[in-house]
């Protein structure tokens, strides 16, 4: 049993890239595991000096971890610390160590394991400098934005001026203008509001709402679009289905999923609009039979700044970061969003809320 015991020990010692140990404080004398040693690149010993181990600590760090086995030793607490470490092979790691500190036969006995968290440690580096980058990404588009902002309405201003004096021509000119302007506003407004969102200063105030009045109130926004591409609405809508939602904001969920199914639609083509509840959740779908996402693009389609945006049927342009905002506005309503999709057959959006009674 003991054989077996210690086979299991050694197992999880390398699985864990740890070792154990155990310290004599009174003599100063430390056995440890195989895989103790090793990680300190020292061939196994079946004792060693507490004090032959201090070199490998690193010198920044040498104080701190003195400070606190004092103060174990003093409050009988335990310790959970972390530091580095070079090794006899000049290899730095950084530790996870943790101890408890036993009476036995009148001594104070060391007990505990260190673990090799290297690689866990540059990992969450790695994602820190991420964040903190990605923070000052959005901070610096945020103040692009705004600063972009006035600048566009001037300009759509000047425009508006402009075309009650202009000929025929001119106010075609000036209506790519006003067309490329507002583009611009949309995706400036996007960008904004991206950034107030990934800050967490986006707050949305709920209310119990219909879901179904906000479908209808957009098909009713949309019928001019619908009617130039003559295209065919079949709606099969859940009677009263509430949900909690800030009716604004998921209003322009749906408009964007609407717009896209009208974008990419052929000419008479079907779009399909359903709602029913399934458990405990409110689903909503959105779909058409237009060209279709490649499974290349699926897996950006909800990226911010993915480059994927493509040309409608009748060459409308993709204006903004839709995708994006609607994903988010979704997770802040605690819902999910996901795309099915096959091209030259069409695309399905499903969107899942929790549902109320």
């Amino acid at each position: 049993m003991t054989e077996h015991w210690n086979s299991l020990k050694n197992e999880i010692e390398e699985i864990a890239n740890l070792g154990s140990f155990e310290a004599n404080v009174r003599t100063g004398i430390i056995v440890a595991s195989e895989r103790f040693f090793k990680l300190f690149d020292l061939d196994f010993q079946t004792e060693m000096k507490i004090e032959n181990l201090k070199p490998f600590i690193h010198p920044a760090d040498l104080d701190y971890v003195i400070a606190s086995y004092k103060d174990g030793f003093r409050t009988g607490e335990g310790l959970n610390i972390r530091y580095r470490i070079t090794t006899a092979k000049g290899n730095s790691r950084y530790i996870l160590n943790r101890t408890k500190f036993v009476l036995k036969d009148d001594l104070v006995v060391v007990s505990g394991v260190i673990q090799d968290i290297t690689k866990i440690k540059k990992d969450a580096d790695k994602l820190e400098e991420a964040v903190e980058l990605s923070k000052l990404k959005n901070n610096a588009l945020s103040h692009v934005a705004h600063d972009l902002r006035t600048p566009l309405g001037n300009i759509l201003g000047f425009a508006d001026l402009l075309t009650d004096d202009a000929n025929e021509y001119q106010k075609e000119l000036l209506g790519y203008i006003e067309e490329a302007c507002n583009n611009a506003l949309a995706t400036v407004t996007d960008l904004i509001e991206l950034s107030r969102i990934e800050e967490g200063k986006y707050q949305i105030q709920k209310e119990r709402v219909n879901v179904n009045e906000i479908i209808n109130s957009e098909l009713r926004a949309s019928i001019l679009k619908i009617d130039n591409k003559h295209l065919n609405i079949i709606s099969n809508l859940q009677h009263n289905l509430f949900v909690d939602i800030n009716p604004m904001k998921f209003s322009r969920v749906i408009a964007n999923l609407l717009s896209n199914a009208i974008k990419f639609s052929h000419e008479g083509g079907d779009i399909e609009l359903y709602t029913y509840k399934d458990i405990n959740a409110a689903v909503i779908k959105i779909k058409d039979h237009g060209i279709g996402i490649s499974q290349e693009r699926q897996k950006f389609l909800f990226d911010k700044f993915s480059s994927i945006g493509k040309a409608g049927t009748h060459g409308e342009e993709s204006v903004g970061l839709g995708l994006s905002i609607v994903r988010h506005i979704v997770e802040l309503h605690d819902g999910l969003i996901s795309v099915t999709s096959e091209e030259g057959k069409g695309t399905t959006f499903t969107i899942s809320l929790p549902v109320l009674d």
